[in-house]
């Protein structure tokens, strides 16, 4: 249901101009429970292989998931 609504545009959900991992990438990934769209596939992906529980990178809380958008 929140992933739908995600698509939907029915959540707000903060979005940075530009991934804030590597600065050169658009942001295309939302990440769950804090709802920033703050990097980009690749760069979640990298950050998800690096450690066992993901952290948002604003705002430090646990990720508990994501949904890619475009």
């Amino acid at each position: 249901a929140r992933q739908q609504a995600i698509r939907e545009n029915t959540l707000k959900v903060f979005t940075a101009g530009e991934c804030v991992v590597c600065l050169s990438e658009g942001c295309d990934t939302v990440l769950l429970r804090c709802m920033h769209n703050c990097l980009h596939a690749a760069c979640f992906r990298d950050l998800a292989k690096s450690t066992s529980s993901v952290r948002c990178p604003m705002c430090r809380s646990m990720v508990q998931g994501c949904v890619f958008v475009k």
